[in-house]
Formats: structure tokens, C-alpha cells, sequence
């Protein structure tokens, strides 16, 4: 990361900022350091004039400044980690204002139950994080929110979220707001990591929540052919938002871009036959290479798609996919709703949703004989656990496609 210092003028004063830029972050922060006028500061050594005690001074911060990027930088790319603008400035504060540190972390240890974290994590990081994060959070603060109301308590304090928390929420979703397993693993996921943030920063001392039961069950979803792809590609539709749906679903289809990539995607994201950016939800570079379809899309939308909701968007697709014969067919799906496994009969176009296209996407690739770990490179997912839920082959296309490998071992002779 690049670190460069600069003189801003406040009210007739002069103060010492820095610019720190690099690793896809920029932030501008102030230095601390005051000077008596432009004639003090050194614009090509990038320091304080003057020898004496307050100069070397200032200088051994602006060091210590710089020091202090370098090994962020160094220690986060040996590491594979993500350096975000909350770490850098926290770091930054030990050397620039130890005391605005003590006072923040002072504040934070007042905070001794689960709502008040949820409430100040929501007011002092909203500049900090995604916007889909932060809507989690809220979601969250709501849920715990309307826990403690039905159950006529102040709080949820950290000593108190034991086993019998754990029951007692659990069944509070189930019944109340009818979550479903993978659900409520979410919701459980989002205790840990609180319960981990306050036992981070010594508010906490109960361990009992890494102890809680966690559990995802098997989503019923289903991918689709090349040919039912090339169908809904077809489609005569008339001029309007569901030629847009159509699109940015065969879109996605085609390139195994999420939702919240997909409307993003411009003419500057696009290189050729690639497209180049950086994810959304987990902020890794990606290079998607485009299909000839891919690139016809993308010439007929000018480069771009139409704003439009991913609720909005999941209910037109549904109403396009409904026109192909080929989508009546009626299938079987699992569901858990309160902790109660439900079967029932839907037609296949009923449960086509926006994450359709990205398991159409992964799937039609294994198929296709792509290596796993050269798909994941362009669906970016981390692990292979984590990719392998987007994969929809059945037992037919497995004994296919081992058959396929078969022939090329046997020199293109089944056996």
C-alpha cells in the first residue's frame, strides 16, 4: 500500500493528513500533527522542518505511520487475509490517538448483553461494512429484538446464552416466525460470531454458544439443461421488464454471476471476451470468461441491465419460465418449516429462483468435464463443501459422466 502525506487547512490551522491507498481501499485519515504554517513542512521529504525535539518528534510518528501500513500490508498478504478500512484505522489510532482508542474501547466495555453489541456494532460500523452485511445484522437485532419482547425480559445478557437460550430461541423461531433449519443455522451463525466479538474484547467469558447444535439440511433446487437455456433464450417475449429478466437470467446462466454482480455489470467490467471485478459478497477479483450467447446479451443491453429488486426479479422469471412446456414437468420437493419436514408436488418452473442460474452454471460445467477447482475460480467459492451445494447431477449424469472418463482411459471403447 502506498502511504502520502499532505497539508490541510482548517480555520486559519495546519494539519498533517495522510493518504493511504492499495489493496482495492482508500482511506484519509489525520495524523495528529499540527503545524505554524506550509513553510514548516518539507513537501519532497515528506516531513516536518527543524531540528529540535517537536519536530523529530512529529516525524517519528509520520515513520511510525508508514511502519505501521507496511506491516499491515505484509502480515494480511502472507496470511490471505482481507485487510478492511476497520482494521487499518484501529491500527492507525494506536500510533495517531492511543486515547480516542481507550475512549472507544472504554465504551465498549460498558456493553454486557447480546442486544446492546447487535445496537453498537449497527451504529459504529455502518460505514464499515457491505450493505448486504449490515442488513443481516439488522435482521438480526429485529429477531432478538422481538425475543425479549415475547418473553418480557430487558435483555439477553452474555452469562444468560446457554442451552436453555439456545431451546427456547430455537423454538421462538420455529413457531413465531416459521424459519426453517438452514434458517435458523444462519441465525446461529450470527450468535457465534457476536458471542466471538465480545469474548475478542474481554465482555465475555461464557463459551457455552460454541457448544450449540448447528444443522443445514439439503435444499430442494434444480438446475437446467443447455436446452432449456437455449429455450428461455428464445423466448418471444414482448418489449419490456421480462425480456430484462429473461436476459439477465440466461445471464447468469451463462457466467454463474450472483444476482447482486449481475445488475452491477458494466462496460468497464468488460475486457474483450472477459469480464473483470470484484464480487460483491466476498470481495474477491474475478475473471468470468463470456460465452458467444453471453456477449449477444450483453450487446442487445448495451453492456448493462435495468435496475430491478431480486424479489421483483424472482417473481418475473418465474412468469417466464412458466411459458416452456418443457418446465410443466411436476417434480417433488423436501422442505422444513418449524422444524417439520414437508413434502409436495410443483411444477419445476415454480421453484426457479435468481440462484437458479449460478447452480445452472456450476452444474452444466462438471458436466461439461471442467475440473471443480477451475470452476470455483469463476464462481469463487472457497470451498469445495461450499461449492458442491450448487451442483445438481443425479445418479444418471454420474454414471455418465465416469462412463465419458471411462472411454478416454479405454481409448473411446465403452466396456
Amino acid at each position: 500500500m502506498n502511504t502520502r502525506f499532505f497539508i490541510r487547512e482548517q480555520k486559519g490551522s495546519f494539519y498533517i493528513h495522510a493518504d493511504i491507498t492499495g489493496m482495492g481501499l482508500r482511506l484519509k485519515t489525520s495524523t495528529g500533527i499540527q503545524i505554524d504554517s506550509v513553510k514548516d513542512w518539507n513537501e519532497k521529504k515528506k516531513e516536518v522542518r527543524g531540528t529540535d525535539l517537536n519536530s523529530i518528534a512529529c516525524n517519528k510518528k509520520l515513520r511510525d505511520i508508514e511502519n505501521t501500513v507496511d506491516k499491515l500490508t505484509t502480515t494480511h498478504t502472507l496470511n490471505g487475509e482481507d485487510l478492511t478500512t476497520a482494521i487499518l484505522k484501529k491500527e492507525l489510532l494506536k500510533v495517531t490517538a492511543p486515547h480516542r482508542l481507550k475512549s472507544k474501547e472504554s465504551g465498549l466495555n460498558k456493553i454486557t448483553n447480546l442486544l446492546h453489541l447487535v445496537e453498537d456494532f449497527i451504529d459504529n460500523k455502518r460505514k464499515n461494512v457491505k450493505d448486504n452485511t449490515m442488513v443481516n445484522k439488522k435482521t438480526f437485532r429485529g429477531l432478538v429484538q422481538s425475543y425479549v419482547k415475547k418473553y418480557g425480559i430487558n435483555s439477553v445478557d452474555f452469562k444468560n446464552i446457554d442451552f436453555d437460550f439456545e431451546e427456547k430461541f430455537t423454538k421462538f423461531l420455529f413457531s413465531d416466525k416459521n424459519y426453517n433449519i438452514n434458517s435458523l443455522d444462519g441465525v446461529k451463525a450470527q450468535i457465534a460470531a457476536f458471542m466471538n466479538y465480545a469474548t475478542e474484547r474481554g465482555l465475555n467469558t461464557n463459551m457455552t454458544f460454541k457448544k450449540f447444535s448447528r444443522e443445514k439440511a439439503e435444499v430442494d433446487t434444480i438446475a437446467l439443461t443447455d436446452k432449456e437455456i437455449d429455450a428461455i433464450y428464445k423466448l418471444k417475449l414482448e418489449p419490456g421488464i421480462d425480456n430484462d429478466v429473461r436476459d439477465m437470467f440466461c445471464f447468469t446462466c451463462l457466467t454463474g454471476l450472483r444476482f447482486s454482480d449481475v445488475i452491477l455489470v458494466n462496460e468497464e467490467k468488460r475486457t474483450g471476451d472477459y469480464l473483470k471485478f470484484q464480487d460483491i459478497k466476498t470481495g474477491k477479483f474475478l475473471i468470468v470468461p463470456l460465452r458467444a450467447k453471453a456477449i449477444e446479451i450483453l450487446k442487445r443491453n448495451n453492456n448493462k441491465f435495468d435496475g430491478i429488486s431480486n424479489s421483483h426479479y424472482n417473481k418475473r422469471i418465474k412468469e417466464v419460465a412458466k411459458q416452456l412446456p418443457a418446465l410443466q414437468q411436476a417434480v417433488e420437493i423436501h422442505t422444513t418449516n418449524g422444524g417439520v419436514r414437508k413434502d409436495k408436488i410443483v411444477k419445476k418452473w415454480e421453484i426457479i429462483s435468481s440462484h437458479t442460474g449460478r447452480r445452472t452454471f456450476a452444474t452444466n460445467a462438471i458436466k461439461a468435464g471442467i475440473p471443480a477447482h477451475v470452476v470455483m475460480k469463476i464462481t469463487g467459492h472457497k470451498t469445495f463443501a461450499a461449492f458442491q451445494r450448487y451442483i445438481r447431477i443425479d445418479g444418471q449424469m454420474s454414471a455418465e459422466l465416469m462412463m465419458n472418463e471411462f472411454k478416454k482411459i479405454d481409448g473411446g471403447k465403452a466396456a
